[in-house]
């Protein structure tokens, strides 16, 4: 099986896991996040790139491998939606895909913070206005997230009971999970999410809130 074939079948089933039927439009940079570790964890080291696609101008994001010219695009439907057409993007780069040049950590941090803000008042409040757009459907997104998480954590754990190598983007990703696990204004949605999650995702919830109590982060009365 060659690389692109692999690497293929890996995005596909996570992007099913995780998006399914849902209109991928706007919701790149939530999937290439845990799909980028979710191939690290698998043996193909990649980075997050930021740039636009094609003559659209909206900020867009994809993912390049480090060992490889390929790149992968999990949410090209939002571009491209003919029956025809793959669900997703998994080859050599075209001069379709635009990456903005001089990108930095920095600027990794600042998408990452626009990624949580609707889920985390602290964080939206040092945010321009209007950066989350009028259509966003915060229940969708984050059900996505949570899906993600959740599939991500059962991945990490059997890695770490195998004495595998497991994503150095990993820590970081959870600690802005976590902060929006136990953010108080999600609550009552991620109570009414439960029923669409795996039953794993009770693990991922106790443990934040857990981690988060032994910081005096949050007041345990509220949960």
């Amino acid at each position: 099986m060659t690389i692109t074939l692999q690497i293929r079948k890996l995005v596909e089933a996570f992007r099913k896991e995780v998006i399914d039927n849902e209109c991928p439009k706007g919701k790149c940079f939530t999937t290439c996040y845990p799909l980028s570790i979710h191939l690290d964890n698998n043996g193909f080291p990649n980075s997050i790139v930021q740039g636009h696609f094609d003559i659209i101008t909206q900020g867009h994001y994809w993912l390049k491998l480090n060992d490889y010219d390929i790149i992968i695009d999990p949410t090209i439907t939002q571009f491209e939606s003919e029956s025809n057409e793959p669900v997703v993007f998994v080859d050599k780069a075209t001069k379709k895909y635009y990456p903005t040049p001089n990108i930095t950590s920095r600027n990794f941090t600042e998408s990452v913070s626009a990624w949580k803000a609707p889920f985390h008042v602290e964080t939206r409040a040092k945010l321009p206005e209007g950066l989350i757009s009028e259509d966003f459907n915060k229940r969708t997104v984050l059900l996505i997230i949570l899906k993600a998480a959740t599939l991500l954590h059962i991945e990490i754990e059997n890695l770490k009971l195998k004495n595998k190598p497991v994503s150095k983007k990993s820590n970081f990703y959870f600690d802005n999970i976590n902060e929006i696990l136990v953010a108080w204004e999600n609550i009552g949605l991620i109570k009414n999410l439960e029923q669409d999650l795996p039953k794993e995702f009770k693990t991922v919830w106790a443990n934040a809130k857990k981690l988060l109590w032994t910081l005096d982060y949050i007041d345990s009365t509220i949960y």
